[in-house]
């Protein structure tokens, strides 16, 4: 293929270089124009590069901005779990995940929510923060083998929440699996932001915690106290 072909191919394809980029980069530009139909090779390159270099230095921030918020939420995340050893009592501990890990993990309101067949669904007066939901709940709100959820389109009656169901906009669910004596739980975090909670968003660090507290009730359910 001689020099005349390929000028010829180019001329017929006007976007054969828009349509693979990548050769731009080992393209010999001219080093100077020799009159005033010499396509400026050299500025085409320029400008190519700059917009190349422009999206990585945008998506370099992206990926620090994500760094950063991802080592905020684990420390807030470990900060939640070591507070869960601090109660002496098992209702100690429900008031602990229900209050300072809402405060640790900056959301509006944390509930548990526990299957029964026996209790009218609503909160539980002996135990603030432990909401009673029909049998069923936890699979059809986190997903049958699913681990947790995120939800930014709430019903304003999700009963999750108790009485506090019309402030939250955004939320994460968390199966609990506290033991086979006990029936299917979940822990939910509630947010006045919508975006707080998105579908988008990963849920390794939740559903670590959803592990840590499931472990730590069931050591003293296990106990009896």
């Amino acid at each position: 293929m001689s020099a005349s072909d390929v000028s010829d191919y180019l001329a017929e394809n006007p976007n054969f270089l828009n349509e693979h980029p990548e050769l731009v980069e080992v393209l010999v530009p001219p080093s100077e124009r020799t009159g005033r139909n010499v396509l400026d090779m050299q500025r085409f390159m320029v400008e190519r590069m700059q917009k190349t270099l422009g999206e990585v230095k945008d998506r370099q921030g992206e990926i620090v901005a994500a760094t950063r918020s991802n080592l905020s939420s684990l420390s807030r995340i470990h900060a939640a779990v070591l507070a869960m050893y601090e109660p002496s009592t098992f209702h100690q501990l429900v008031e602990v995940i229900t209050t300072e890990v809402a405060e640790i993990l900056e959301v509006d309101v944390v509930t548990i929510c526990v299957e029964s067949v026996d209790t009218e669904p609503g909160k539980l007066a002996s135990t603030s923060g432990v909401i009673v939901v029909e049998p069923g709940t936890v699979d059809d709100l986190i997903g049958r083998g699913q681990d947790a959820t995120l939800r930014d389109e709430l019903d304003s009656e999700n009963i999750v929440f108790g009485g506090a169901s019309t402030l939250v906009k955004s939320d994460a669910l968390v199966r609990l699996n506290v033991g086979q004596k006990v029936p299917p739980a979940l822990l939910a975090m509630g947010s006045r932001n919508d975006d707080r909670f998105t579908p988008s968003q990963g849920t390794e660090l939740l559903t670590f915690l959803g592990l840590a507290m499931s472990h730590r009730m069931r050591e003293w359910l296990e106990r009896g106290e």
